[in-house]
């Protein structure tokens, strides 16, 4: 727990996201350098690693515009839903927005099952069923505590990843 509480400190601190996956990689005014492997369309890709360092800096309006607009250029880019769908949960400041957040995620597809089977690759498939899991029908805390779940196992799935484990550490955080 201790190595996931690190992680995310030292990304909050450094205010930038350097992820893991797809090859490319993109400097995100400002906000550091972010290479997170993924499924999406080339046009997708600066917003996307624009929103998701967004996301990391607590920029949550300006995030999910990045997330909108890399669903524009490929709109069967799950993980840009997924992330837009995070963007609605300010979970330190006692904010949570499920209703817009289940909206975004309406807009991939109707269930979670089907956008589930959207995933490019198992790992985006992952990080969706966190994202699914937070978003069930029920209160807070347990949606907060099956996100939590999800995202340690993401993290222990893909150790090296640094965002799995910036996202586990959150949730963690607020969960307890």
């Amino acid at each position: 727990m201790w190595k996931i509480l690190g992680a995310a400190g030292a990304l909050v601190l450094a205010c930038a996201a350097p992820a893991q996956e797809h090859d490319a990689a993109s400097h995100a005014g400002g906000l550091g350098d972010v290479s997170f492997e993924n499924t999406g369309a080339p046009a997708a890709q600066q917003p996307f690693f624009r929103g998701l360092a967004l996301l990391h800096s607590f920029e949550y309006d300006e995030a999910a515009e990045a997330f909108r607009a890399a669903q524009v250029a490929d709109p069967g880019f799950a993980m840009a839903y997924w992330g837009e769908a995070l963007t609605y949960a300010h979970l330190l400041w006692g904010e949570d927005d499920a209703p817009a957040a289940r909206a975004a995620l309406a807009r991939l597809a109707a269930t979670p099952e089907v956008r589930l089977a959207r995933a490019g690759s198992a790992r985006e498939r992952a990080y969706g069923a966190a994202v699914e899991a937070f978003y069930t029908d029920s209160d807070l805390a347990p949606r907060v505590r099956a996100y939590a779940d999800s995202m340690r196992s993401v993290a222990a799935a893909y150790p090296s990843d640094i965002d799995a484990l910036a996202f586990a550490a959150l949730a963690v955080m607020v969960s307890a």
